[in-house]
């Protein structure tokens, strides 16, 4: 019996070298990305509110977060603010877009996420995301902006420059973050 191949499969042989090109590139444009996404730490650095309690990390090559050393308990690090699904598909497809945040890390830590949540609700966010109100650590979350293929050349102002602007805004709030993470300490020894 022969094998019967769809006209797509045969369109794909027909036209395979260019095929192979498209995939090396696909896997050049995901580095080239991860580059452009972990090059976020290097321009908060440079920020006017870096200091050295301040520290940001790339997490895989779709998320960099940060925090500040008055948000750490032990080696866990309570309090992020970052950004996520920072991927081709989140940024150049129609995929789930990538997102900024404030997250807390600890499902022990509901009143610090409820206190946190009150923080910037009676704040108010300032155009910059929407406080959750689901039973995760989100706090805030922000839904970032796609660039269209089309769009590459303004990647920098269309995606990066929102992504630095949500850090940069939030880590504004670190005194405040600061005492409500030290209330939910402070409560956690006394219980």
């Amino acid at each position: 019996m022969a094998t019967m191949f769809s006209e797509e499969s045969r369109l794909l042989l027909g036209n395979w070298e260019a095929y192979q090109d498209v995939l090396r590139a696909e896997k050049k444009l995901r580095v080239e990305l991860q580059k452009a996404v972990m090059s976020v730490d290097l321009r908060l650095r440079k920020a006017d509110f870096w200091k050295p309690a301040w520290h940001c990390q790339p997490n895989g090559f779709a998320q960099v977060y940060m925090w500040h050393d008055n948000w750490v308990l032990g080696t866990q690090k309570l309090v992020w603010i970052g950004v996520e699904g920072a991927s081709l598909e989140g940024v150049f497809s129609d995929g789930a877009p990538a997102s900024a945040y404030v997250w807390v890390s600890s499902d022990q830590a509901l009143p610090l996420i409820g206190s946190l949540r009150k923080v910037f609700a009676e704040k108010g966010t300032e155009g910059f995301g929407e406080v959750e109100s689901g039973k995760g650590g989100y706090i805030v979350r922000q839904v970032l902006p796609q660039c269209l293929p089309e769009d590459a050349d303004s990647f920098e102002s269309a995606f990066l420059e929102p992504v630095i602007a949500f850090l940069s805004h939030y880590a504004q709030y670190e005194p405040e973050i600061t005492n409500a993470v030290r209330e939910h300490l402070k409560k956690g020894k006394s219980a």
